[in-house]
């Protein structure tokens, strides 16, 4: 992280990021419990349940979180100081992402 440090903007973005998704991990820890049925992990209004897996299949959506923040970290300390606007909308994007991610699993 100190490579960003530079830019004080980015660095909460990607704080408050990662604060997001180990909040995504902790809840669906707490939610789901280890069980040897199926689970429902998609449910659409139209079709009814469209989904249906293993318990340990629902943290699949923060580890794509968290492997996209990873990904966006990288690129932003490679061209933090090539890139200004890029880097920003990575950070930007990738707190987004975690909200969405938050959204999509309640």
């Amino acid at each position: 992280m100190s490579l960003l440090s530079k830019n004080k903007v980015i660095n909460r973005n990607f704080i408050l990021s990662f604060i997001l998704n180990l909040l995504l991990w902790i809840f669906l820890y707490w939610k789901i419990q280890p069980q040897v049925d199926p689970i429902v992990l998609n449910y659409n209004i139209y079709f009814g349940i469209s989904l249906i897996g293993d318990w340990w299949h629902i943290f699949t959506l923060p580890l794509v979180g968290l492997v996209i923040w990873l990904i966006n970290l990288i690129l932003v300390a490679i061209w933090s100081k090539k890139e200004q606007l890029l880097t920003s909308f990575l950070s930007y994007t990738t707190t987004l992402i975690q909200i969405l991610l938050i959204i999509v699993s309640i």
